[in-house]
C-alpha cells in the first residue's frame, strides 16, 4: 500500500516539476514538488522502511534522511503558504527571518 501511495505521489511530483520546467516557472510549483518529494521520502522511511529494504543504509544516514525529509516538507509548506497569502497583513506582520533564524 505504501508503495502505491509513493508511486502516485511521485507521478504528481513529476507532473508539477515538468510544468515548472516547461512552462510557467512559478515558485509555487517548485515548492509543491518539494513537498511531494519530501513526503515520499517520509513515507518510505516510516513504518515498513521500504527505502531501507531497497538500499541498505546505516542508522545514522537513515535518521538524517528522515529528519531532512520532515524539515524539507515543513519549510516547503511554509513557503507555499507565504506565496499563497502574498501581501496580506499576516505575512507582513510575521518576520520570516525570526521563524527560521531564532536569536
Amino acid at each position: 500500500m505504501q508503495m502505491i501511495v509513493c508511486i502516485i505521489l511521485l507521478l504528481h511530483g513529476m507532473y508539477t516539476g515538468a510544468i515548472f520546467f516547461m512552462a510557467s516557472r512559478k515558485k509555487l510549483l517548485f515548492y509543491f514538488s518539494g513537498i511531494v518529494v519530501c513526503t515520499v521520502l517520509t513515507i518510505m522511511m516510516n513504518d515498513d522502511k521500504l527505502l531501507l529494504s531497497v538500499f541498505p543504509l546505516s542508522l545514522e544516514l537513515s535518521l538524517k534522511i528522515h529528519l531532512l525529509s520532515y524539515m524539507g516538507s515543513h519549510i516547503c509548506i511554509l513557503r507555499v503558504v507565504q506565496l499563497l497569502l502574498g501581501r496580506s497583513r499576516i505575512v507582513q506582520t510575521v518576520s520570516w527571518d525570526s521563524v527560521f533564524l531564532p536569536s
